[in-house]
């Protein structure tokens, strides 16, 4: 089976060619669960190019439908014909998923569907009542469709970049959500997870080298002129050496002893085992298994690295929209200002300056409004491109409660955690494991080290001579010594104790480093928690300032564009808050990170 995924007009249509069998219903139901978890709901199975199709598949199609459905979505099918739509009637596919002959029918369906439609498309239709029956006759009701599909296609021509634009789903993922999918989509990862299952198959092969060997032959033997060779072993046999010699053809076959045939059957079973390697196959299984710990060591980097981009990017995004938020008040409250300045500047009690300095003040709120909002499209995107969607997609993150008051233990005490749990010290750990079990596999072959095996045989031929059957046997013991090798096994020595001394560096370097980003980790989370209180007391002084000023602006004690510029500086200690607490989290992520934790 192959299948081939492309857009038309906002739609998802999922091609399919060849057979689409049992073995493939796995793989079908992969392929639309990862459309649905990328957020395109209304999807198109084209099976114009299927040569056969299996029922089983068919109950995946629908498992899969139920939870599009669930998220206000279908999944019809398009050009199911001849045997293939055979099948799909049999099994009466039609009364549980749409099915159209061409993909047009196919789009002006989920087009033009609403979502409640959709997700009762399989419910029982409820019968007019009669008096309502009398009202409207089957003409009229002809008409009031036409009219609402007239209106609902010059409703679409006008509408037309609004609707490219709602095309463009909108989904809600909570942070943990938003994670796992990353995990799934994610190149490195999956490319890491390829890698770890290379290593686990080496490790099968040097596993399966200390184990019995069994060989199994058969062959069959066909000679065009059997006499000629019969001949000749029959003058071997007996010792008749000169063709010349006189000899009459029945004292020839008298003295025969051996009659050749025209065909013969071989069958022969052998086997072998090693006894001893002088702990070479040992070294060998250990330097693959260190291999093994080093690659899954590399999925769990690269998985918590997608989990540290997401998670932050996430929260920047959060913090992002409360960003706008604050700043479209204080551009409100700005404007209020200058329209109390305007008033104030025509009234002669507002100099020029003072009043374009107003100006100015709106202008650069203008441009971090359009800063941040520039902002959140960068950090949109890089996260839709993390789960996997497209780029311009937009995407409701949920709100994500963090506790800002958890203890912080010291950095030593994360330390401890980080050295049995995070990844970068397993890898290298690892690494030096192989580079160990590397020079223990090198030495001994430099150190000649002898190999033993037992083998044996036993073999079976049919048809040949003169007694149609005959059976031979083997059993033996070797033992493998080598000599010298040119002074190979030296140079690989020294290669060896090289990269051994390597990974020990790299290992104490990699612990070194962490610590290191621990305790910055643990500092900054710290100095950010600081700030948050700092920002939150600006923020509880700029609220008793408001206060005060509206009590005075009452009293006529003040003007009343003063109260714009105590809200703005409100709004301003707001956004402090916000940039402390954007530090705050990218730090705690970092420390997560490092101890190879979620939570604590």
């Amino acid at each position: 089976m192959e299948a081939r995924e492309y857009k038309l007009d906002g739609l998802i249509v999922l091609e399919l060619k060849g057979r689409v069998d049992e073995f493939n219903t796995r793989v079908l139901g992969d392929e639309l669960r990862t459309i649905i978890n990328t957020g395109r709901f209304r999807i198109v199975v084209d099976m114009k190019k299927v040569d056969f199709l299996s029922a089983h598949c068919l109950r995946e199609i629908w498992k899969v439908q139920n939870i599009a459905r669930s998220k206000g979505g279908d999944i019809v099918l398009v050009g199911a014909s001849g045997g293939v739509g055979e099948t799909v009637r049999y099994v009466d596919f039609p009364s549980v998923v749409q099915c159209f002959e061409d993909l047009d029918k196919a789009h002006d369906y989920l087009a033009t569907a609403s979502d409640d439609a959709i997700l009762n498309f399989n419910s029982t239709p409820v019968s007019l009542p009669k008096k309502i029956k009398t009202l409207f006759s089957i003409s009229t009701i002809k008409k009031l469709i036409g009219l609402t599909a007239l209106a609902m296609v010059s409703f679409c021509a006008t509408t037309k970049a609004s609707v490219a634009v709602a095309s463009i789903d909108s989904v809600s993922y909570s942070l943990e959500e938003a994670m796992s999918l990353a995990r799934e989509t994610s190149p490195a990862i999956k490319l890491a997870r390829l890698r770890m299952a290379e290593r686990e198959a080496e490790v099968r092969m040097a596993r399966s080298t200390g184990l019995p060997k069994i060989i199994g032959t058969g062959g069959y033997l066909y000679q065009s002129n059997p006499t000629v060779l019969g001949d000749i072993v029959n003058r071997e046999m007996n010792n008749i050496r000169n063709p010349t010699d006189d000899l009459s053809s029945s004292q020839f076959q008298t003295r025969t002893r051996f009659n050749i045939s025209k065909d013969a059957a071989l069958m022969g079973l052998g086997f072998s085992q090693i006894v001893y390697s002088g702990g070479l196959f040992e070294n060998q299984l250990s330097l693959r298994e260190a291999q093994r710990r080093e690659a899954d060591a590399q999925v769990a980097i690269e998985s918590l690295n997608v989990e540290e981009q997401v998670r932050n990017l996430y929260l920047g995004l959060l913090l992002n929209r409360e960003k706008l938020k604050f700043l479209a008040a204080h551009k409100s409250a700005l404007d209020q200002r200058k329209i109390a300045a305007s008033r104030a500047y025509s009234m002669k009690t507002m100099s020029a300056i003072q009043f374009s300095e107003i100006e100015i003040q709106l202008l650069k709120s203008q441009q971090d409004e359009l800063v941040a909002k520039k902002d959140e499209q960068n950090v949109r995107g890089l996260l839709n491109i993390l789960l996997g969607r497209p780029i311009d997609a937009n995407i409701e993150p949920q709100p994500v409660r963090i506790n800002f008051n958890f203890q912080i233990e010291s950095s030593d005490h994360y330390f401890e955690i980080a050295m049995h749990r995070y990844p970068e010290l397993r890898r290298t750990s690892a690494l030096m494991d192989s580079a160990s079990a590397y020079y223990r596999v090198v030495d001994s072959q430099s150190n000649f080290s002898p190999q033993a095996l037992v083998f044996g045989s036993v073999e079976q031929t049919y048809g040949l001579g003169s007694n149609k059957q005959d059976t031979s046997w083997t059993l033996g013991f070797g033992i493998y010594v080598p000599l010298y090798d040119g002074r190979k096994s030296g140079s690989e020595l020294e290669k060896a104790a090289s990269l051994s001394s390597q990974a020990r560096l790299s290992y104490l370097a990699s612990e070194r480093k962490l610590q290191i980003d621990i305790n910055e980790a643990v500092a900054e989370v710290q100095r950010s928690r600081v700030e948050i209180q700092l920002a939150e007391k600006a923020v509880e002084i700029a609220s008793r300032k408001k206060v005060e000023a509206n009590a005075a602006i009452r009293q006529g004690q003040l003007p009343q564009y003063r109260m714009s510029e105590v809200l703005a500086q409100e709004i301003e200690a707001k956004m402090t808050v916000i940039a402390a607490q954007s530090d705050f989290f990218r730090w705690r992520s970092k420390l997560l990170m490092l101890t190879g934790q979620r939570e604590f």
